[in-house]
């Protein structure tokens, strides 16, 4: 889960095999075999509450791409409305205490 999707509002996150969520566009992608199969393509715009519980509600852009053979689809939530200036600085944040765990010390 990507920094920005973690600072939403009261998220919870997704189990793996949670079933795809109705209503979305990914649900109506899958509803065709022949598009996992042959691997296309579709996107749109959706809401993060449709595939997250959350206290609020995120517009977001959701692509599909199917994997073909694998029998599967990929799905990609871009929400632009989540602050990445927040996230930015968490990240350097992160990254300062992980050089600190790792700098290695020595006993006198």
């Amino acid at each position: 889960m990507s920094g920005a999707l973690k600072a939403a509002e009261g998220l919870k996150w997704l189990w793996k095999g949670a079933p795809v969520p109705g209503g979305t566009l990914t649900e109506a992608f899958n509803a065709n075999p022949d598009n996992v199969r042959t691997g296309c393509n579709d996107a749109g715009v959706g809401n993060l509450r449709d595939w997250f519980d959350t206290r609020r509600s995120y517009s977001c852009t959701e692509e599909v791409v199917g994997l073909g053979q694998y029998g599967r689809t990929l799905t990609i939530l871009t929400c632009n409305a989540l602050n990445i200036d927040d996230m930015e600085a968490d990240e350097e944040d992160d990254d300062d205490a992980l050089v600190e765990s790792w700098m290695p010390r020595f006993r006198r």
